[in-house]
């Protein structure tokens, strides 16, 4: 590690700092910035370039630091993300397996039980179809009560029990949607809420550049007047 560097890291305590000679040359630019108040004239634009081109050379070598710095990290995180992907992927598909058989199973008891429930009210309405027959024949008070207890006992004693679909210890079973997006345009269109969208803001400039009047956004000119760097020795070493 020479004392060109910017970024010093260090991997076992998982720490970065910038280096003194990054802060020197750091300072140095804003100090040269810091000369330039006001850009009136000619001279005091070749000065607010010179200091503009010394921040962009700050601001690019320390970028230059950053990515050298982050780029094993980065490869390493790629390297524990494909290990485990490999590891887990049969993994994953058993699980999703499991889940669907599983799942297909539960459909069909909570199916079954619906059913059932189905029946015992269609059961109940039967017996009140009857019930209210044998009623209206009745010609007392004492009868009708009698009629009604019969008919109590027998929705009583003939109810079936209730039987909830059955689940091994451990599993959580809930009902869920599931859905694919077959046009999102259409989709948009209905519900604006339910998508993102982000505006591709290089393909919009390049219509607005081109004449072309963009709908939904309201654009102006500007003029930017930014720096070329010339080409240096890296003075980057991570």
């Amino acid at each position: 590690m020479s004392d060109q560097a910017l970024i010093l890291r260090d991997d076992r305590a998982l720490s970065c700092n910038f280096t003194a000679q990054a802060f020197v040359l750091k300072n140095a630019a804003l100090d040269l910035s810091a000369t330039v108040g006001r850009v009136d004239t000619a001279e005091q634009n070749e000065a607010a370039v010179k200091a503009q081109i010394e921040i962009a050379r700050v601001l690019k070598l320390a970028e230059e630091a950053r990515a050298a710095a982050k780029a094993p990290i980065l490869k390493f995180g790629k390297a524990i993300d494909g290990a485990h992907a490999s590891f887990v992927e049969d993994l994953k598909s058993e699980e999703r397996r499991l889940m669907e058989l599983t799942g297909s199973y539960q459909q069909l008891e909570q199916a079954k039980a619906r059913a059932a429930a189905k029946a015992e009210q269609d059961r109940l309405t039967t017996l009140e179809k009857e019930k209210a027959q044998a009623q209206a024949k009745a010609t007392s008070h004492e009868e009708l009560e009698a009629i009604a207890d019969r008919f109590n006992d027998r929705i009583a004693a003939e109810a079936p029990k209730p039987v909830a679909p059955p689940k091994a210890d451990g599993q959580v079973v809930k009902n869920d949607w599931d859905f694919e997006v077959t046009d999102i345009a259409l989709l948009a269109k209905a519900h604006w809420n339910l998508v993102t969208v982000e505006p591709k803001r290089g393909d919009i400039k390049a219509l607005l550049r081109q004449g072309i009047k963009v709908a939904g956004i309201r654009a102006w000119p500007v003029v930017k007047a930014g720096v070329r760097l010339a080409p240096e020795r890296p003075a980057i070493e991570v």
